[in-house]
Order: C-alpha cells, then sequence, then structure tokens
C-alpha cells in the first residue's frame, strides 16, 4: 500500500488491492504486490509473461501475487539493501564527525566564535 503514494502507483491499483483481498476469498492468508502498470499475457503454462503494449490478449496489470519461489531472492535483496542504507548512514555520520572536528579547530583559533 505504499506506493499510493509514490510516482509508480496509483490509488485506483491500491483499491482494487484491498477490493481483492475483501472479495476473492482465493487471497486468503497470501500477499498482492502492487507496482507500476504493466501489459502481461498469461502462458498456457498459467505463468504470466511481460510482453509490448497492444499485444494480442494482453492485458494491462498493476497488482500481482507473489509465489513461494518469488520470496527466495528477495532474502538476498533486502540484505544488500540494508548494507546500502548502513553504508550511507555511516557515511553520514562520518561526514558530521568531520564537520564537528573541523568547527572545533576553527574555533579554537577564533574563527566562528
Amino acid at each position: 500500500m505504499m506506493l499510493a503514494g509514490g510516482g509508480m502507483g496509483k490509488v485506483v491499483d491500491v483499491v482494487d488491492a484491498a477490493t481483492r483481498f475483501v472479495a476473492d476469498s482465493s487471497v486468503l492468508g497470501r500477499a498482492l504486490c502492487i507496482g507500476p502498470r504493466m501489459h502481461v499475457l498469461q502462458k498456457e503454462s498459467g505463468e504470466w509473461e511481460l510482453v509490448a503494449p497492444g499485444t494480442a490478449g494482453s492485458s494491462e496489470e498493476a497488482v500481482f501475487e507473489p509465489y513461494a519461489d518469488d520470496w527466495e531472492d528477495q532474502d538476498a535483496w533486502n540484505r544488500n539493501f540494508v548494507k546500502l542504507l548502513n553504508t550511507v548512514q555511516a557515511g553520514r555520520g562520518w561526514v558530521g564527525w568531520a564537520q564537528d572536528m573541523a568547527q572545533a579547530a576553527l574555533y579554537a583559533i577564533g574563527i566562528g566564535r
């Protein structure tokens, strides 16, 4: 539901997902992902394939049900993303420390009083 406020997500897609949770009993205990609208086509095997707009038999969807195997790569992605966030925060901390040290040194020699 976080994408409703983002540039990629649309409120109508969030409402569609909420409606599916309420009206469709087959999503009980499952998850729905809301993303940007994409043109997809369902193959004979039941899997969905990303296709070009205007492809015969395709539909434009923004709400998808993730399957169990979709979560296998999620742990590695989350770990890398958290590492990235931690690195950014550590960098901000070191920049703040350097600024404080520079200000203290300038204050000691009479600049910045």
